[in-house]
C-alpha cells in the first residue's frame, strides 16, 4: 500500500508512541509488583511479626510477674503481681487471636495454618499451667508452686516461646525473599526497560534513516533542480519514483522545467532578434547621424553660397538699378534725338 508523507510520519510516530507505551507499560507493571510486595510485606508480613514480637514480650512480662509473685513475701505484692499475671493473661488471649487473623487472612494462609494451630495448641497449655502456677500461690502453696513452674510452665512457654520465634524466622525469611524478588523485579524492570529503550532508539534510528530517504533526500533534489530552474539550467532532470507527495512534487518540478523550456527559448530567440534590431537601428543612426553631419555641412557650404549670392544679387540689383538710370536717361537722350532728328527729317522734308 502506498503511503504519503503523512502516513508514513503517522506511522512513525506510532510506532514510536507503541515503544513509549510499552516502557511505560512495563514500568507500571513493575511498578505494580513492586508495590504487591511492598503489601505483601506491610500488611501480612510485619503485621505477624510485630504481634509475634508483641506476644513474646508479654510472655516475658508475665513471666517475671509470676516468679516475682513466687518469691515475694509481702501479700500486697504478691497480690499486684498475680493482677499483672491476669492482665497479661488477657492482653496474651488478644495477641492470639489477632496473629490468629493475620494469618489466615494473609497471602500463604495454607502455609501459615498449621503455624496457627500449633501457636494456638502451645497458647493453650502456657496459659494453662499458668493458670496452675497462680492458683497454687493464692493458695499459699509456693513450694507447689515452684513445682508447677519449674517442670510445667517453663517447658510449655519455651515451647510456645520457640514456636513464635520459628514463626518469626520463618515470616523473616519469607520478608527477605519477598525484598529479593522485589530486588529481582526491580532489576529485571531496568534490563527490560533499558533493552526496551534501545529498541526505541535503534527503531527511531531506523525510521530517521528511512524517512531521510523518502523523504529528506527527494527534497533536497527538488531544491537543487528548483535553483537550477532558478539559475535559469533546464538540462537537470530528478526520476520519479513513488506516488507520494515527494513524488508528486519532482514530477511537478520536470514538467515546469519542460514547459518553460520552449518559453525560454522564445525569449532567447526573441532577446536575439531584439539585439539584432537594436544593432540594426544603431547602426542605422550611425549612418543616419553621418549623413545629418555631412547634409549640415553641406547647408553650412549652402549658407555662405547663399550669402555670396546674396551679396552678388545686392551688387547685381544696384548695378541694374544704376543700369536703369542710365537706360531712363540713355532713353530721354535717345528721345531728344529721335525728336530732333524727325525735326531734321520734317525740315529735310519740307526743304525738298
Amino acid at each position: 500500500m502506498k503511503m504519503g508523507i503523512g502516513g508514513r510520519l503517522i506511522a512513525s510516530f506510532a510506532v514510536v508512541g507503541v515503544l513509549l507505551l510499552g516502557v511505560a507499560a512495563t514500568g507500571m507493571t513493575g511498578i505494580q509488583w513492586i508495590g504487591d510486595g511492598l503489601t505483601q510485606v506491610v500488611e501480612n508480613r510485619y503485621p505477624r511479626i510485630e504481634t509475634v514480637n508483641e506476644t513474646i514480650n508479654e510472655v516475658n512480662t508475665i513471666s517475671i510477674a509470676a516468679r516475682n509473685a513466687l518469691i515475694a513475701d509481702n501479700s500486697d505484692e504478691i497480690a499486684t503481681q498475680l493482677e499483672r499475671v491476669k492482665a497479661g493473661q488477657r492482653n496474651l488471649e488478644v495477641l492470639r487471636d489477632n496473629l490468629d487473623q493475620i494469618l489466615v487472612s494473609g497471602a500463604h494462609a495454607g502455609e501459615a495454618e498449621q503455624s496457627r494451630q500449633t501457636l494456638r495448641e502451645h497458647s493453650g497449655h502456657h496459659l494453662s499451667e499458668l493458670d496452675n502456677v497462680t492458683g497454687a500461690i493464692r493458695d499459699n502453696n509456693k513450694w507447689q508452686a515452684q513445682v508447677l513452674l519449674l517442670e510445667k510452665l517453663n517447658p510449655r512457654q519455651t515451647l510456645y516461646l520457640s514456636s513464635l520465634r520459628e514463626l518469626i524466622e520463618r515470616e523473616t525469611l519469607l520478608m527477605r525473599q519477598d525484598q529479593r524478588a522485589a530486588q529481582d523485579l526491580v532489576f529485571q524492570g531496568r534490563i527490560f526497560i533499558i533493552v526496551i529503550l534501545l529498541v526505541a532508539a535503534l527503531a527511531t534510528a531506523l525510521l530517521a534513516l528511512a524517512l531521510k530517504r523518502r523523504m529528506v533526500r527527494p527534497l533536497e533534489r527538488a531544491s537543487r533542480l528548483a535553483d537550477a530552474i532558478a539559475q535559469g539550467d533546464l538540462t537537470q532532470h530528478i526520476a520519479v519514483s513513488g506516488q507520494d507527495e515527494t513524488a508528486m512534487l519532482a514530477a511537478s518540478l520536470n514538467t515546469m522545467k519542460s514547459r518553460l523550456a520552449p518559453t525560454l527559448s522564445n525569449i532567447k530567440q526573441v532577446s536575439s532578434d531584439i539585439n539584432t534590431a537594436a544593432g540594426e537601428i544603431a547602426q542605422g543612426n550611425q549612418s543616419l547621424a553621418a549623413r545629418t553631419e555631412q547634409q549640415v555641412a553641406a547647408l553650412e557650404k549652402t549658407a555662405a553660397s547663399l550669402e555670396e549670392l546674396t551679396s552678388a544679387v545686392r551688387q547685381n540689383a544696384e548695378n541694374t538699378r544704376k543700369a536703369s538710370a542710365l537706360s531712363a536717361t540713355a532713353s530721354e537722350v535717345a528721345a531728344k534725338s529721335g525728336r530732333a532728328i524727325n525735326d531734321v527729317v520734317i525740315t529735310m522734308s519740307g526743304i525738298s
